[in-house]
């Protein structure tokens, strides 16, 4: 080793015995501050130490390493319970809750309570269908409690009539038809009006003569039931006359016979005249129009 390293060496150690000794008065005011017995602040150390067993309590002693004071702490066990069954001391209910507690089998006197919560309502549903008036429902039943609440259902489905007469109507007397419902046997009666009578031709019952009345009646081809009759009157048989008897006719008074035989022979006469006089004034227009051409023809030959 040269003497430069010596010198160096030597230095070294200097500067790390000082940087040592700095230190070690620096730590030492950092402690004078920090630990400080008459405003309580001790530098505590643990004495000894008991640990605590199941059944008894531990101890720990601690002591001021700069005063000399010596605290000690209690060290409390865990008592380790040995919890029995629980035992419901309020039944929960479906809206309310409930209450159950145990008993620790080591320490008498020792319980823990705990609560229940309430149980809700378990509802059962009864389904009432509808029928043909009145709607469905729903019905929920608490299995538990038994309280019971409703929705509406499906709606009413109307009633479903079929037709069928019950009585037949007749001539005169009305009938009925009833309608029932085929899924509730509700049921409700119209009348079917009485048709009348549908009669037939008149029918001679009773053949008039020239001195006494005739009848003639009616049946209804339905029920057969006979109507009112209505009267034949008397039979008036003419006398016979001869066709030119005029004289004979005007003494027995038959003015209506005198009446028949003159328009019997006038009117022909009279329909002769009316068809001679148009057949004469068809001549006479003929005739002038026959004048006529023959005065153009002779104009037309002069010129």
């Amino acid at each position: 080793m040269t003497v430069d390293s010596k010198q160096f060496t030597t230095r070294l150690f200097s500067i790390l015995l000082f940087s040592l000794l700095v230190v070690a008065l620096f730590s030492t005011v950092i402690y004078a501050n920090e630990y400080d017995c008459a405003t309580g602040r001790h530098r505590d150390v643990v004495v000894s130490r008991v640990e605590p067993t199941s059944t008894e309590n531990g101890l720990e002693t601690v002591q001021c390493e700069l005063c000399g004071r010596i605290y000690r702490f209690v060290l409390y066990y865990d008592p380790g319970h040995s919890w029995g069954g629980w035992s419901v001391i309020i039944e929960p209910t479906c809206t309310t809750a409930g209450l159950r507690r145990r008993i620790c089998t080591q320490h008498s006197g020792c319980t823990q309570s705990e609560e229940m919560p309430a149980l809700g309502h378990d509802w059962l549903v009864e389904i009432t269908p509808p029928t043909c008036d009145e709607p469905g429902a729903r019905i929920y039943i608490c299995s538990r409690c038994g309280e019971t609440r409703a929705e509406p259902g499906e709606e009413a489905i109307g009633h479903e009539y079929a037709a069928e007469i019950t009585r037949e109507p007749s001539c005169t007397e009305d009938g009925e038809m009833t309608f029932t419902c085929i899924r509730c046997g509700d049921s409700y009666i119209e009348v079917i009006y009485a048709v009348g009578h549908l009669w037939g031709d008149w029918i001679v019952e009773v053949q008039a003569t020239e001195n006494e009345e005739g009848l003639e009646v009616r049946i209804c081809t339905v029920c057969g039931e006979r109507g009112e009759g209505r009267i034949i009157p008397v039979l008036v048989i003419a006398e016979s006359l001869p066709l030119f008897n005029i004289v004979d006719a005007v003494a027995a008074g038959s003015s209506a016979f005198v009446i028949a035989f003159f328009c019997l022979f006038t009117i022909p006469l009279i329909l002769a005249i009316i068809k001679e006089r148009r057949h004469f004034a068809a001549y006479k227009v003929r005739k002038k129009t026959t004048a006529e051409r023959k005065e153009q023809h002779d104009f037309r030959e002069l010129y």
